[in-house]
């Protein structure tokens, strides 16, 4: 997939999925926001072995991960300061968080 692909799939998936209603809905956070070195993913029970990528604002993407329990961080030192969008892959929830 090229960059040009890559951007118009991201651009489809971000408009199919609002940000703030969709994550409303369901009980994932992630801290802290705006973060510096680690986000901290925090999530009920039920959502054990969630996993998610991690797209910048341009669509590309830059981790994909599984976490296997809450509490669990993710290393994000090496991430270029700007906004990025967390989206899960099953559970169709999203959220941005910002990368100072």
């Amino acid at each position: 997939m090229n960059d040009i692909t890559s951007s118009l799939l991201f651009t489809k998936v971000f408009k199919l999925i609002p940000v703030e209603e969709n994550f409303q809905n369901h009980q994932v956070n992630f801290f802290p926001n705006p973060a510096n070195d680690f986000l901290i993913v925090d999530f009920p029970p039920e959502y054990q072995n969630i996993s998610f990528d991690i797209y910048t604002i341009s669509g590309q993407l830059v981790r994909t991960s599984q976490n296997n329990q809450s509490g669990e961080k993710i290393n994000i030192n090496t991430f270029p300061n700007g906004m990025y969008f967390i989206f899960d892959q099953f559970k169709n929830w999203q959220v941005r968080f910002l990368k100072q």
